[in-house]
């Protein structure tokens, strides 16, 4: 599992590095201008609707394709899913082409009639997408269900490979149509490369499937409440997108930014294990193993501890010249730095929750509990449009990101209480005697940070600019002195975290050194 995870968190920085790349190229050239405002508006419809359907793919179809592989029904129970899943996904494809007008007039409020045109018009062109992310998502998934993790968990740098090249090359030409075109090219590309892995494995797709097969249905059965859930998030990220059309042009596009910077580190540590993860947490499950579980959960927290808290405190620190050297070049002026470094401030403050309620959400799934899950969750939404609306109307464009931060703080409060009660985790001397020395590591190596970047004047922190070079150099000069401080200090205070990695790296040393390949066996 070490070199599964491995390969996929590799794959991951990656596709974020690229997702990265192209944020830079869209700020360089937009700006928060009213045209970037428009892509990432126009982005939310399609890829929200097509998260419905990979949400319900990515929660129940590999612990139900598990107990039917087994069985010997894989291929048709693949089949029947497939099927059901293309033609749902045309049908709403087609269903949202027709409203799309109407979606972004509610959702828009606040656009010229010029943005409008142009987010409609990108919105339709990106409900391709609709049809083709499901289908890789179910594709990815079967294929991790057979031990073959890498090249699903490329998606991501493939579709952004195309992105970065659709701009360079078409951008003249039409605009900010070029990165849905980028997008969907990708899509397409990482659908024939699966399907290609599909034929060597022996995996295998019958067009005439029973769409009555039992494990369908079963499945269907545990996603329907997941979907209630979504619907009710479409709410919410509407709203959250209404509210900041409305305010400062350009708010929009603020929000994306700073929120892909938090993202980042939850992409690269949490997220990217994740398609192995879950197999594991649903073969403990199905061991019925509640002392097991609740060890793989304990240590999957406090990993998550261990790597969020740092994160947060150099965050809060560094946001401006973070946001400054990664974006702050044509388009993207001063006051957009200004901007995007205040979102970025209290969005921080999430990492640690978004990412705790992805690892223990994996948990409910894997245990079936999916109806408690999405109750939760659709509380947790409830109370999020409320705190949307009620905060940015007393704090303006800060209190969207201070929204956030919230609700995903209590998202993960109450998730914990319930999974800590069904699996008896001690959590007072398990996580959060662990948090507390993460924190305490964090806090001293955040006036270390402070102290390092005042002296070789990095810009934001009171300095003048140096120039994109000296800023980088500093940035990345103070990042590194940081990560040797909470190391070091971790190590010192023999954190368990450390003590694992350490330990894992000394047997990494050692395979190198009998002449051993790293990571041994498995395919792609």
């Amino acid at each position: 599992m070490i070199r599964a995870i491995t390969l996929t968190i590799t794959a991951a920085f990656i596709g974020t590095l690229l997702a990265f790349a192209a944020d830079v190229l869209i700020a360089g050239y937009f700006g928060t201008s009213w045209r970037s405002d428009a892509y990432y508006l126009a982005f939310v419809i399609p890829t929200l609707i097509a998260d419905m359907f990979v949400l319900g793919i990515n929660s129940v179809f590999v612990p139900v394709y598990a107990s039917d592989k087994s069985a010997g029904n894989g291929d048709e129970f693949f089949s029947a899913a497939a099927n059901v899943i293309v033609v749902s996904s045309v049908i709403m494809a087609a269903a949202a082409f027709y409203f799309t007008p109407l979606l972004i007039d509610v959702v828009a409020g606040g656009f010229t009639h010029e943005a409008l045109s142009v987010t409609v018009a990108l919105t339709r062109l990106m409900l391709i997408l609709l049809v083709l992310i499901p289908i890789s998502t179910l594709m990815s998934n079967r294929l991790n269900a057979h031990g073959h993790f890498i090249l699903p968990a490329l998606g991501k740098t493939i579709n952004y490979l195309f992105v970065i090249a659709a701009i360079v090359v078409l951008k003249d030409a039409v605009g900010v149509f070029s990165m849905p075109v980028g997008f969907i090219t990708g899509a397409a590309v990482f659908i024939i490369i699966l399907a290609y892995l599909f034929l060597r494995c022996g995996l295998g797709y019958r067009l005439c499937a029973r769409v009555n097969n039992p494990a369908l249905m079963e499945s269907v059965v545990l996603v329907y409440p997941l979907l209630i859930v979504t619907l009710f998030h479409y709410v919410n990220i509407m709203v959250e997108r209404g509210v900041a059309s409305g305010l400062e042009e350009g708010s929009i596009s603020a929000l994306n930014f700073a929120f892909k910077i938090v993202n980042m580190p939850v992409n690269l540590f949490i997220l990217g294990a994740m398609p192995v993860v879950l197999p594991a947490f649903s073969e403990i499950a199905a061991a019925k193993d509640p002392e097991a579980l609740g060890g793989a959960v304990l240590k999957g927290l406090r990993f998550v501890s261990f790597f969020a808290v740092p994160f947060t405190v150099a965050l809060l620190i560094l946001r401006e010249p973070i946001v400054r050297i990664l974006f702050e070049r044509g388009a993207f002026v001063h006051r957009s730095t200004e901007v995007t470094s205040s979102a970025l401030f209290f969005y921080a403050f999430s990492i640690f929750g978004f990412a705790a309620v992805n690892v223990m959400s994996r948990v409910f799934y894997a245990l079936k509990e999916i109806k408690m899950l999405s109750v939760i969750a659709g509380l947790i939404i409830v109370l999020s449009i409320v705190l949307i609306v009620t905060f940015s109307a007393a704090f303006g464009f800060i209190g969207i990101p201070l929204a956030f931060s919230v609700v995903t703080t209590l998202h993960m409060t109450v998730l914990g209480v319930w999974l800590f009660r069904r699996l008896r985790i001690a959590v007072c001397a398990n996580i959060l005697k662990g948090f507390l020395i993460h924190c305490v590591c964090a806090a001293i190596m955040g006036v270390a940070v402070r102290l390092f970047a005042g002296c070789i004047g990095l810009s934001g922190l009171g300095r003048v600019s140096g120039g994109i070079g000296h800023d980088f150099s500093a940035l990345a000069l103070t990042v590194f002195s940081g990560a040797f401080v909470y190391f070091m200090l971790s190590y010192l205070f023999k954190v368990e975290e450390m003590t694992v990695l350490t330990d894992a790296a000394g047997r990494l040393a050692a395979r190198l050194k009998g002449g051993k390949a790293p990571f041994a066996g498995g395919g792609f």
